[in-house]
């Protein structure tokens, strides 16, 4: 029952709970004036539709026409976006980091090229510069095997296809951190979006792992020990971060041996926890950086090259960032002096064959960069000039030539046989 009072010479409404009755819900796809409206406020290189999903009971986005991998689908300015309280010099147009005109230190330049956690992109901060909403960007349902990603550029909201997308097909984004373990993402998914996920690629890991091992007791506890490798990793980044706090878990190496622990207790004997399953590649990749961060690049190397080659990503937005990941630990291994111990190992790869390989996974970087961000992207852009600097401070050969090629591919070999990786994992840059 609604009743109104005065309150001088305004009139205050209250409402009975009781009585109020909320209106039906519709989809989206339902108000085809609606998503009209919607879809003529994005700039899109092919036509788009907004329909009854069959992925979930609502609505999705579909293609209207094929579009090929590392395309552009549609960019748009979101309709309401806001900075977090946390950034007052970042303009709230554009998102640029005012202090940088004015002189001041940037947070936009300084803490974002350094972001090695956020798995998006590197012009991505550690912490969260703010919120944004967009119609036609929340009808894009998930899966964790998408088949398109989004980022910003500036205040602009872009999505772009990973593969390709067959006209008619619903386009799919990850709503979460692609490189997560199985289990880790259901949970997720269950407690913060509020649906079970069962695409394609949950479906197939699941067959897998009931594969590895059906019939034994391990199988039901297999979620136990990935939570045990992501605690060891967690405990090891708290200790480098600060120093005391943890000595356990400070020397890289004695994590290294738990790891090994924990992966050999998981599996049945004769066999071994497979170097694609996560969270093992994650963690290797990450036992990289705190090997780096003590100075020891050699075992770096090591497992860096493990995480990124022996994963199942082989393109992708997080494969640029792990890649450009493994470049930085590659520049500091083979900046190590001559008379170096890993240097006098004759199964390492020489000074020459580390630039070399260097340098052609910069062209790889380069090239994925833009495929996925599109070349006019600042991050793209950022990693092609450095390959531009790192070629134009050597001899010949130079990349694109056949005679680079010809110098690469077994400077890469000889690297990944030290490492222990078959060849069929090795990166193939343009020519290849």
């Amino acid at each position: 029952m609604k009743y109104t009072k005065n309150s001088g010479d305004i009139a205050v409404s209250h409402w009975d709970d009781d009585d109020f009755k909320p209106s039906q819900r519709e989809a989206l796809h339902e108000d085809q004036k609606l998503c009209k409206w919607n879809l003529d406020r994005i700039v899109s290189t092919v036509p788009l539709k907004i329909q009854s999903s069959g992925i979930c009971n609502g609505s999705g986005l579909f293609a209207g026409a094929d579009i090929p991998a590392g395309r552009e689908i549609y960019h748009v300015a979101p309709i309401m976006h806001t900075l977090s309280a946390g950034n007052p010099s970042f303009c709230s147009h554009c998102l640029k980091d005012t202090q940088e005109v004015l002189g001041g230190p940037s947070k936009d330049n300084e803490e974002t090229k350094a972001c090695a956690n956020c798995k998006v992109a590197r012009f991505c901060s550690k912490r969260l510069v703010g919120y944004a909403f967009d119609v036609v960007t929340a009808m894009i349902n998930h899966s964790c095997d998408p088949n398109a990603f989004v980022h910003f550029e500036g205040n602009e909201i872009r999505v772009r296809s990973l593969r390709p997308i067959a006209a008619g097909e619903e386009i799919t984004i990850c709503y979460i951190d692609p490189t997560l373990r199985l289990t880790a993402r259901k949970d997720f998914l269950k407690g913060n979006h509020f649906f079970d996920c069962s695409c394609t690629r949950c479906e197939g890991e699941l067959k897998e792992q009931s594969s590895l091992l059906e019939g034994t007791e391990k199988l039901s506890i297999l979620p136990h020990y990935q939570r045990e490798i992501v605690r060891l990793i967690d405990a090891a980044v708290q200790a480098f971060k600060h120093p005391g706090v943890f000595p356990d878990y400070e020397d890289p190496s004695a994590v290294e041996t738990l790891l090994r622990t924990v992966t050999t207790h998981a599996f049945p004997p004769g066999k071994l926890w497979p170097e694609h399953m996560e969270p093992l590649p994650s963690a290797r990749l990450s036992l990289a950086k705190l090997y780096l961060g003590k100075g020891q690049p050699v075992p770096a190397l090591r497992n860096g090259l493990k995480g990124k080659l022996l994963n199942t990503r082989k393109s992708g937005p997080e494969w640029v960032n792990e890649m450009m990941d493994i470049i930085t630990i590659l520049i500091v291994a083979g900046s190590l002096p001559p008379e170096s111990p890993a240097f006098q190992d004759k199964k390492f790869p020489s000074a020459t064959d580390l630039q070399n390989v260097t340098l052609g996974y910069f062209v790889a970087a380069t090239h994925e960069a833009a495929r996925m961000f599109g070349p006019e992207a600042e991050y793209a852009k950022g990693i092609s000039h450095m390959t531009s600097v790192m070629g134009a401070q050597r001899e010949p050969p130079l990349p694109g030539s056949k005679e680079f090629i010809e110098v690469f591919i077994p400077a890469q070999r000889r690297l990944l046989e030290w490492v222990g990786i078959p060849e069929e994992n090795a990166i193939a840059i343009h020519g290849v």
